[in-house]
């Protein structure tokens, strides 16, 4: 009866044991999602609506707990972009910035640093030049922290 009572006990122990560890790891993974350790990032991004062409490998800053993506649009005539009502222009004031094309290669795309997070659909507005008019392109943008790599400060001498 004894072994019996200590079998049941050792179960019920290893049970709540395993609970607790397979939550404990839940919570770190969330965390770690969420709270990076300052430094440069680059990701993936996805875009849906809209018929905009952005590249998809992007870079992200992290300081004081806040990230901000450089997004290259590949279209040319895009003017700005609104995000929570604010306006950003292209980093450099015009809209033919030095950015990268899908391939990789230096071209003159404008190129927007917008204030992001992993895993989270940002919608965001562009505003593209068509003749003497702007069009709204509204696009939902997505960074994901999946195979995210962190690139360590580097000095140069």
């Amino acid at each position: 009866m004894k072994k019996l009572i200590s079998i049941i006990l050792a179960v019920l122990l290893l049970a709540g044991f395993a609970a607790c560890s397979g939550k404990q790891g839940a919570d770190n993974a969330e965390t770690s999602a969420r709270e990076l350790r300052d430094g440069e990032y680059t990701c993936t991004m996805t875009s849906t609506g809209g018929m905009l062409s952005f590249n998809p490998s992007v870079n992200v800053r992290v300081a004081n707990r806040s990230a901000t993506a450089t997004v290259v649009c590949l279209e040319r005539s895009t003017s700005y972009a609104e995000l929570n009502g604010e306006k950003l222009m292209p980093i450099g004031g015009s809209n033919a910035n030095e950015g990268l094309d899908s391939g990789g290669s230096n071209k003159s795309y404008p190129t927007f640093e917008l204030p992001m997070k992993f895993d989270t659909d940002i919608p965001v507005s562009f505003f593209v030049k068509n003749g003497d008019s702007l069009i709204q392109v509204d696009c939902t943008l997505r960074f994901s922290s999946e195979g995210a790599t962190y690139t360590a400060a580097t000095r140069k001498r």
